[in-house]
């Protein structure tokens, strides 16, 4: 009995299996967004997008062209090279390490080694190491920018205001809602400089001129509370700097 048919949908099944699980995944990365560090991953991504898809597109046309040499090369010698689809997976598990180099070597014993050679030095010595640039670039941006953020919306708030709308308890103002509040209260508020007076500059005065009506109450209650034995006592200071 010919069970190629069979196969051959079997072999769909488990494509279309890794396709799914892998939108799923693309869909929970947006639950990310609720953490300020984990935040940085699909922002990285979203900031890096359109130089991926460039990056994409070359690399595409490079790794063909090999998945091209290599089937036509392999495909009447090795099993892992019988089809083009099989070369396109042989190929991606060298990128990760999985390859048997004597096998390709004893089926052709020149091409061989040049072919693998020029594989790893162009994919994963050039390709790979663009591929991480362009993530460092877009990282280091992106941590610039969420260094200066707060994280607004933590996940159990959120899911907490999820809920009370689902129960019909209507619009809740938890924590993540005054803060909201806040924020925008902040932002309406606006900042008048006097004399070019740094508002800064005004607030550390202040912070200042308490800290030293502190300072002088600390000393007070010192020399309210000192014993009549301790005669160091009375010459201490208390020194800001």
């Amino acid at each position: 009995m010919n069970f190629q048919y069979i196969a051959h949908w079997d072999l769909m099944y488990g494509y279309m299996t890794g396709l799914v699980v892998f939108i799923a995944n693309l869909k929970f990365m947006k639950l990310l967004r609720f953490n300020q560090r984990l935040l940085l991953l699909s922002m990285t991504l979203k900031s890096a997008g359109y130089d991926i898809l460039h990056y994409l597109v070359v690399f595409g046309i490079v790794f063909m062209a090999f998945s091209t040499m290599a089937f036509a090369m392999y495909n009447a010698y090795l099993v892992s090279f019988s089809s083009f689809g099989a070369t396109i997976e042989t190929l991606f598990s060298t990128l990760l390490g999985k390859f048997k180099f004597h096998e390709m070597l004893q089926a052709s014993r020149y091409l061989g080694p040049v072919f693998f050679f020029c594989y790893v030095v162009v994919i994963m010595f050039i390709c790979l190491n663009m591929f991480l640039s362009i993530i460092n670039e877009a990282f280091t941006q992106v941590r610039l920018e969420n260094a200066r953020a707060e994280n607004e919306l933590e996940i159990v708030d959120f899911m907490m205001d999820r809920f009370k709308k689902w129960v019909g308890l209507g619009q809740s103002d938890g924590p993540a809602a005054q803060r909201k509040k806040k924020k925008k209260k902040e932002e309406e508020t606006p900042y008048y400089c006097i004399e070019d007076e740094d508002p800064v500059e005004i607030e550390c005065r202040e912070i200042e001129k308490k800290t030293e009506k502190m300072m002088r109450l600390l000393e007070s209650y010192l020399k309210e509370h000192q014993s009549p034995d301790d005669a160091k006592l009375s010459k201490r200071r208390i020194i800001v700097t």
